[in-house]
């Protein structure tokens, strides 16, 4: 169930409400002039940096209730723990950072960090150039974290932080799934950057085995600094988010049309209908297909660009996926599909994939990444 609230005491009813057993989610941005699907700015004051043990590690994506594996779990928490999250959280505090960030634990897999500042100005840009900005600006953040903590942080950042329609766990709600896999209630919980610095595996099951009172920590403190880098380069990005020369607009009307001049091509026919492009097909058959941050996303959005732009129909593409990635988030995928369509996206070159994703090009298998890779 999805519902519209104005105020924080609507959103405290409201996770008040939850039956046993449900989850509480709640979309990182406000959206006082309309959704992101229908082309607005929403009030972006926040950044989200997701941090996740990987599907391909010891523990897996377990589906079944109580077959989770505790000591797999425990062994890639640790190493998750310490080779992104201490080494994130030590070097906001060395700098004196830690003040304007947030952190949870969300109950299973993961950390989440937030990054709080004043509300940027909605009109100074358009969705993809509220994207171009904001990518870029956690980009550097992340390069700057790496170089100074001797670490590569960046490698376990599992979500792209400029997606303006992100959701994110209430702290204090629960973790339907670990509480499935785990045989026993496990919630997201809030927790301080000092406490991320030195946490343990045994420190999370403990904290998240019950709701915890929110700490000092955990409360908005706003980084004007951040909010001016933000809108710098919101405002530098290209205009309307170009692409080999065209300008992209948002337009729904292209919604509406795709699918009735779709081709009449089945989940069956697309592998032959990429054949040309071996790396995409290798990409949703590798067991690390979500597990790189944003190279996972960049070579999802390729793909999907390609596939729209063959001209599949929406639902079919979404089978696909369903078929060949079925860890993959079905909504977001919508979601992701509708941009494309409706923004008009261009194929991606090889160059740009190779820039954008190098994990996944594949110059064993493709002959045009043999010829554009340096």
């Amino acid at each position: 169930m999805q519902i519209t609230v104005q105020t924080p005491e609507q959103v405290a009813r409201f996770a008040s409400s939850l039956r046993e057993g449900e989850p509480g989610y709640i979309s990182v941005y406000g959206f006082p002039r309309g959704h992101t699907i229908d082309g607005e700015v929403p009030d972006v004051d926040t950044m989200m940096f997701d941090f996740d043990i990987p599907s391909g590690g010891l523990y897996g994506r377990p589906k079944n209730p109580g077959e989770a594996d505790r000591e797999a779990w425990r062994a890639d928490l640790t190493v998750l723990l310490e080779q992104a999250v201490h080494p994130f959280a030590r070097t906001l505090l060395n700098g004196g950072h830690d003040k304007v960030w947030r952190a949870a634990l969300s109950g299973h897999k993961g950390v989440h960090f937030y990054l709080d500042f004043p509300t940027i100005d909605f009109k100074i840009g358009t969705p993809a150039q509220f994207k171009a900005g904001l990518r870029s600006f956690a980009d550097d953040l992340l390069e700057t974290i790496d170089r100074e903590s001797g670490a590569s942080v960046s490698e376990w950042v599992d979500v792209d932080s400029s997606d303006l329609a992100r959701l994110t766990r209430l702290p204090n709600t629960l973790h339907e799934g670990a509480t499935r896999n785990f045989g026993e209630p496990r919630y997201c919980v809030p927790v301080s950057i000092e406490e991320l610095a030195t946490l343990t595996a045994a420190d999370y099951e403990r904290l998240t085995s019950e709701p915890r009172p929110l700490l000092n920590e955990s409360r908005r403190v706003e980084s004007a600094r951040a909010a001016k880098q933000i809108t710098h380069r919101i405002k530098l990005s290209d205009r309307g988010g170009e692409a080999g020369g065209k300008r992209w607009t948002y337009d729904p009307n292209r919604l509406k049309r795709y699918d009735e001049r779709a081709i009449p091509a089945k989940t069956e026919h697309i592998p032959r209908l990429l054949k040309h492009e071996p790396c995409f097909l290798a990409f949703v058959d590798d067991p690390e297909v979500y597990d790189h941050g944003d190279q996972s996303h960049q070579m999802k959005l390729a793909l999907l660009t390609e596939l729209v732009n063959i001209g599949v129909e929406s639902e079919e593409i979404l089978a696909f996926f369903d078929a060949r990635t079925p860890d993959h988030d079905r909504d977001c995928t919508r979601d992701e599909i509708d941009s494309v369509i409706a923004y008009e996206y261009s194929p991606w070159g090889p160059t740009t994939l190779w820039l954008k994703s190098p994990r996944f090009c594949r110059p064993d298998l493709c002959r045009e990444c043999r010829k554009f890779q340096p």
